[in-house]
């Protein structure tokens, strides 16, 4: 009984983490969502995030390198930025993006990284799509 429980928690966790980049989407009433849109987004918390932002495992992925295309972490690195942004309901997203022309030609791309540090979402041109599993 007790493995069923910890089974059926953990469960749903991961589909709380799949569902939060949908319900941000859903909280913004549009079906378009921009990097720009973060900060205005009700029921949304939004920071700015410190750490190491570039991870080749991530942006390797082969989901994300065909929606996005393929980063160099020498020349990336330096030009990231992040925000992380909490639901009052349903956890928190990590946004990695470029900020920087020299890496990016003037457009922003990156990914959306969910608690359980799984990408499900990708940022192309300052636009947020969320992956659906």
């Amino acid at each position: 009984m007790k493995t069923l429980f910890i089974l059926t928690l953990a469960s749903l966790s991961l589909s709380t983490y799949a569902s939060t980049c949908l319900d941000l989407l859903n909280l913004n009433k549009s079906d378009y969502m921009g990097l720009n849109d973060l900060e205005t987004i009700p029921g949304a918390t939004v920071s700015d995030s410190s750490g190491p932002l570039f991870s080749e495992s991530l942006m390797a992925t082969a989901e994300v390198v065909s929606l996005i295309g393929e980063f160099d972490a020498d020349s990336c690195e330096d030009a990231l930025s992040a925000k992380s942004v909490t639901l009052e309901n349903s956890g928190s997203l990590e946004f990695i993006y470029t900020v920087e022309d020299h890496c990016d030609g003037g457009n922003s791309y990156g990914y959306v990284i969910d608690e359980a540090q799984k990408v499900v979402g990708v940022i192309t041109d300052s636009d947020i799509t969320c992956l659906i599993d």
